[in-house]
């Protein structure tokens, strides 16, 4: 799916969100999670997909990325961190690549500069127009703020930005601040956009259940997700949606689900010289943090299975029955 042309996308996709997402697909399965969910609200017709930072510095990483898409039909403008945060070696990378179908090992598009991709990016949207979505490190990010011209193009098309990050329960570290936390930092200082944090203990409360796996494996057993899920980690595990539920929160797909926070300022910390969040509401401030409601935990699970094995019937039917009870 390319990037609309303005004239295409004034007429439609004003009307549903679009998402410019950063991975660090490759640390975690819950990024594949994230982007097939993304992916088949893309099927739906219920979100545009604008392109697709990867930033995990990991050989390959971006070829998976590429590879999911081609499964759905689809392709984006991929840009892949250079120089940037390794996470965990290859872990489930190769091993789904090598047993997905052979018409599904693509290239991505094109190799671009960050100033080339964002450039190639704000050309096809208008202004304020995109939800910048963040489910790893902020490197790709705080790099195309450090560059000026970059940075004037990221404000120019973004409206907002929701981020998979930090642990606002407790103070203690979380993955995609930790290993790039001076690149968290400065995103913090330069982003001035409204931000939405869904934190670590938000996405151990819904969970991903392998009984949808083994289903889907029936149904299709060269599915990207079941591949990559079952190369993750070969024993029977359920697994903590951290990513998707800050994409399906960007979507706007689980306010009826969840509750933002009064406006305020996410900070960072150093408690035992760990990075560590904090929030503090303030008046006039940009950042929100959501919590989900007490009880709602297996709705999402509920959605997230529905997307997932459910039909287009059934998943339209899901959407609008959550669209209608905001």
């Amino acid at each position: 799916m390319n990037p609309q042309n303005k004239h295409e996308q004034n007429s439609t996709a004003t009307r549903k969100p679009t998402i410019l997402l950063d991975t660090d697909i490759g640390n975690d399965v819950d990024d594949v999670i994230a982007l097939c969910l993304l992916l088949r609200l893309a099927q739906l017709d219920k979100v545009n997909i604008a392109g697709v930072l990867v930033s995990n510095d990991c050989e390959s990483a971006e070829h998976l990325v590429a590879a999911i898409f081609a499964y759905y039909g689809y392709s984006v403008p991929i840009y892949k961190v250079r120089n940037g945060v390794r996470g965990s070696p290859q872990r489930y990378i190769n091993t789904t690549l090598s047993r997905m179908d052979s018409r599904y090992q693509v290239d991505p598009e094109a190799s671009f500069s960050s100033h080339e991709w964002m450039k190639f990016i704000a050309n096809g949207f208008d202004a304020d127009s995109l939800s910048l979505v963040t489910i790893g490190f902020f490197t790709n990010v705080r790099r195309i703020l450090d560059d000026n011209q970059s940075a004037e193009l990221l404000d120019l098309v973004a409206k907002n930005s929701f981020h998979m990050a930090g642990n606002f329960k407790e103070l203690k570290r979380e993955h995609n601040i930790m290993f790039a936390s001076d690149d968290f930092e400065k995103f913090l200082t330069k982003w001035k956009k409204p931000s939405v944090y869904c934190g670590f203990e938000q996405g151990l409360r819904v969970l991903f259940r392998q009984s949808w796996l083994e289903r889907l494996s029936d149904i299709d057993p060269i599915h990207p997700l079941v591949i990559a899920y079952f190369a993750f980690r070969t024993t029977r595990y359920d697994r903590p949606c951290w990513d998707p539920v800050t994409v399906l929160v960007a979507c706007g797909l689980l306010d009826r689900f969840v509750s933002f926070s009064e406006p305020g300022t996410v900070e960072l910390k150093w408690p035992n010289r760990e990075p560590c969040t904090s929030f503090r509401t303030a008046r006039g401030q940009y950042h929100r943090i959501v919590v989900i409601n007490e009880g709602d935990e297996l709705q999402i699970e509920n959605f997230i299975k529905c997307l997932l094995l459910g039909s287009d019937d059934e998943c339209n039917l899901a959407i609008e029955a959550i669209k209608k009870n905001r």
